[in-house]
């Protein structure tokens, strides 16, 4: 053996908690150091292919290789770091490569205190693969009891194995690209069984797939879960009609209402969306009303992202709803993506929330700033005795692609009334095309960001 690698196994092996294996995509222009496939088949055969002899106390193993051209003769690798001590894991497998699956069930079955497993699919294929058996390969799920697993976020879940995962005592957080969990019912958004009894211990939910897919699985979910956060990702519009869209989009927000505890949730996250403009609207858009109204029942909110496609239209009574609503409401993003979205809420809405929320800090929403003259606009009765507060504490204002004329008289607003106020974010255009309304906000930006550099110095 030679004498540095003897030197480090003696010396150093047992002083190793963390392994994270430096692969990673690179460019010809970025300098990354991997091991050669000769480098690692001598390592083994010196250690005579002794299982996690390069870090036997090692609790947290990272181990993504990519792209292909280094996972094929790097991944097998991995066993000289394996030891029954980890606790958190991080794999990145080729799932259409059999043996990569194989070596993923054997690993499972050797960490009987793991608290973190993440597996991430590095094919960026697998979604949609017609080797649909290979999503059953999620058996791996139950090779072991799993008492002590917190946090897991895995490649997909068909629905066989949502029971399993419901009876894990300690699961706190679940992560999923594709749940693979139809709908039981998609007309009521109630769904058409009861509820599992399950889910004890889940506090933190992440999908991200297709909306029916997401449904199905919050229909699962046992009526009192004590699930504080929820994030939902979906694909935006797509191939549906504007009608279906909205319709579909209700159905996630209805069902949200249904299968989530008003006593537990704390921050919603639903973005149902894609982070491209839409350029080229339909002649005929109409005025597509989405209800959010199930979503106040929700009184405990501190955070809460609505980002949907094309025009959705957030209605002044909705507005006005939002204070009584959510109270302890500190971050609020009410938004779209289109450009030619044209809001019903103008600045004195803006001001309704932004007086009545106390707590209120990050405000993200499109309005009317076409209608501000730069007159003193009058702040909101608070009460029927008109007893009137500070002045709000908002830092963030986002406005999206908010029309607006005088950029002078916007910025006299903005400062009258929002003295912390150190960022406005607003949709840029992609050049080369710069319209007038981007050039105007651009202004306002400038003056608000000067403002906060002045008061920090």
């Amino acid at each position: 053996m030679p004498a540095d690698l003897s030197r480090y196994l003696g010396v150093y092996a047992r002083r190793i908690r963390v392994v994270n294996a430096p692969f990673g995509y690179f460019s010809p222009n970025t300098a990354v150091t991997v091991l050669s496939a000769e480098l690692l088949r001598v390592l083994e055969l010196s250690t005579r292919l002794q299982p996690g002899v390069f870090s036997p106390l090692i609790s947290t193993l990272d181990w993504q290789p990519d792209p292909w051209e280094v996972a094929q003769y790097t991944f097998p690798a991995f066993t000289l770091f394996l030891n029954s001590t980890i606790r958190n894991i991080k794999f990145g497998i080729y799932p259409k490569v059999h043996s990569h699956i194989a070596s993923l069930r054997f690993v499972l079955t050797q960490l009987p205190a793991l608290k973190t497993l993440q597996v991430s699919d590095k094919s960026r294929s697998f979604t949609n693969s017609e080797d649909t058996a290979l999503i059953h390969q999620c058996r791996y799920l139950t090779s072991s009891s799993w008492e002590y697993l917190e946090n897991l976020t895995i490649i997909s879940l068909p629905e066989s194995a949502v029971p399993y995962l419901s009876s894990l005592r300690n699961l706190t957080t679940v992560c999923l690209e594709e749940p693979l969990t139809p709908p039981l019912d998609l007309s009521s958004s109630q769904g058409g069984e009861p509820a599992l009894d399950g889910f004890k211990s889940l506090r933190k939910v992440e999908m991200n797939s297709a909306p029916a897919d997401i449904i199905g699985l919050l229909q699962r979910l046992p009526p009192k879960n004590n699930i504080q956060e929820l994030s939902l990702s979906t694909y935006g519009l797509g191939d549906d009609t504007p009608l279906e869209y909205t319709r579909r989009t209700q159905v996630l927000i209805n069902t949200i209402h249904f299968h989530l505890n008003p006593d537990a949730l704390r921050n919603l996250y639903v973005h149902d969306g894609s982070e491209e403009a839409i350029q080229d609207p339909p002649l005929d858009m109409g005025i597509r009303a989405l209800d959010i109204s199930p979503l106040l029942k929700f009184h405990k909110l501190t955070s809460l992202t609505l980002f949907f496609d094309d025009s959705v239209w957030i209605t002044p009574a909705q507005v006005r709803a939002v204070p009584t609503a959510w109270p302890n409401i500190e971050y609020l993003s009410l938004e779209n993506n289109s450009p030619n979205h044209h809001s019903l809420i103008d600045h004195t809405h803006l001001l309704e929330i932004a007086y009545k929320c106390s707590s209120l800090k990050d405000l993200h929403l499109p309005f009317d700033a076409s209608r501000i003259t730069g007159e003193q606009v009058p702040v909101p009765i608070l009460s029927q005795d008109g007893a009137g507060v500070g002045l709000p504490k908002l830092r963030t204002l986002g406005v999206g692609h908010s029309p607006i004329k005088s950029p002078s008289c916007v910025i006299y607003f903005l400062l009258s009334h929002f003295p912390e106020l150190r960022t406005l974010v607003y949709w840029p255009d992609c050049p080369p095309t710069v319209t007038l309304n981007a050039s105007r906000w651009e202004v306002v930006e400038q003056a608000i960001e000067g403002r906060g550099r002045a008061n920090a110095a």
